[in-house]
């Protein structure tokens, strides 16, 4: 008999969780187990102290299920490797993970350019107002002469 295993071991931010989703393929048959992680962004020592406290057995797997999508076809370690960091690299996707995260940014920076011209504005009146009052004070001092 000809068996085939995968595992593949994901953490991702789940919002407020950042979890651990442990994904297997046995035989074309695709099954999920996730681990809550915490709510801080996990540094490289929690990551492993949180893998060497694991235990596997105690891992929940959802039931499997038959799926075409499961057994995926080879890819080249390095085309592989090119795509990630082009991903990584792209603006909008730095930090999204789907399509709502990409609208979301993109409104955060309209929010944040608006904000900066609002703010410059307000500055510059007050400036105005200020160079105004000293102008004024100049004025009574002659007058008091």
């Amino acid at each position: 008999m000809n068996y085939k295993y995968e595992h593949t071991t994901t953490i991702l931010f789940d919002a407020p969780f950042w979890i651990v989703l442990f994904e297997r393929i046995e035989n074309g048959m695709y099954s999920v187990a996730k681990e809550v992680l915490g709510t801080s962004e996990p540094t490289a020592a929690d990551i492993i102290l949180f893998f060497d406290r694991l235990d596997y057995n105690r891992l929940r797997y959802s039931i499997p299920v038959e799926d075409e999508k499961a057994i995926k076809p080879k890819v080249n370690f390095k085309k592989a490797q090119k795509e990630a960091r082009k991903a990584i690299q792209q603006d909008d996707f730095r930090y999204a993970y789907s399509k709502a995260h990409v609208e979301l940014k993109k409104l955060q920076e309209e929010k944040k350019t608006e904000k900066k011209t609002v703010s410059r504005l307000q500055k510059e009146e007050e400036k105005e107002r200020k160079f105004e009052l000293k102008q004024q004070k100049k004025k009574q001092k002659l007058r008091g002469r």
